[in-house]
């Protein structure tokens, strides 16, 4: 068989053996994101916006590139998981390390916004602002969670041999519109952007330099049931 081309049955099983390292996943970037918020109640923040972003006008057809943003994650982390096994489980690896970065970030040195108030909405897009407003506090700024998650897709499909040079000129296209929709959405600023593509690149350097993929595949394979092994 021919191990550069897509076989359903070995996609469903990579997707399989990659349960357990999701669902730590998940934890880690709920423990992150919102245990952090609880830590810096009452702290002074800080803004890194610079001079001329206050000029940029909120965009609400943005939000669908902001929003849309999910799927685009799932499906590339999806792919992200049927190749090289231990490329698979390093991709998993940068992530959850990358993400527990973000916290001491978010605690240390806590950054938020005041974000433009929505008046009227006349349309699907101005309702969807007013609801991604009012669920996503506007703090945790830097680094983007969007922009970094964005790059540790694109990450995953440029290490993927099995991914043809199209797709991939494709998911770094709609990283980049990812990148310029947090800031037309007014959510984050060019700071942010920043940080969260460098912390991706970072992340994932340093787990494979440091062999943290190899000790954190060890460790998933051991949680994880036999039968999906």
């Amino acid at each position: 068989m021919d191990r550069n081309k897509f076989n359903i049955r070995d996609w469903g099983i990579s997707i399989r053996k990659m349960l357990i390292p999701a669902v730590f996943l998940v934890i880690v970037n709920q423990f992150s994101y919102w245990f952090s918020r609880v830590l810096i109640i009452g702290r002074p923040t800080y803004d890194l916006s610079l001079n001329f972003e206050d000029e940029i006008p909120l965009m609400p057809w943005t939000v669908i590139i902001y929003l849309g943003c999910y799927i685009f994650w799932v499906f590339n982390i999806m792919l992200g998981c049927y190749q090289n096994e231990r490329t698979a489980y390093r991709l998993f690896c940068a992530e959850a390390f990358g993400k527990l970065v973000c916290f001491f970030i978010f605690v240390l040195f806590p950054t938020a916004t005041v974000r433009p108030e929505i008046t009227e909405v006349n349309n699907l897009c101005d309702l969807l602002v007013k609801f991604v407003y009012a669920s996503d506090p506007p703090n945790n700024l830097f680094p983007s969670i969007h922009c970094y998650m964005s790059a540790i897709c694109v990450l995953a499909v440029l290490d993927n041999p099995k991914i043809d040079k199209g797709y991939k000129n494709i998911t770094e296209i709609v990283a980049v519109m990812i990148y310029i929709s947090t800031i037309t959405m007014k959510q984050h600023f060019i700071v942010d952007i920043i940080g969260g593509v460098f912390l991706a690149y970072f992340s994932y350097w340093f787990v494979r330099k440091t062999n943290l993929d190899e000790k954190y595949m060890h460790l998933m394979k051991k949680l994880t049931p036999s039968k999906w092994l």
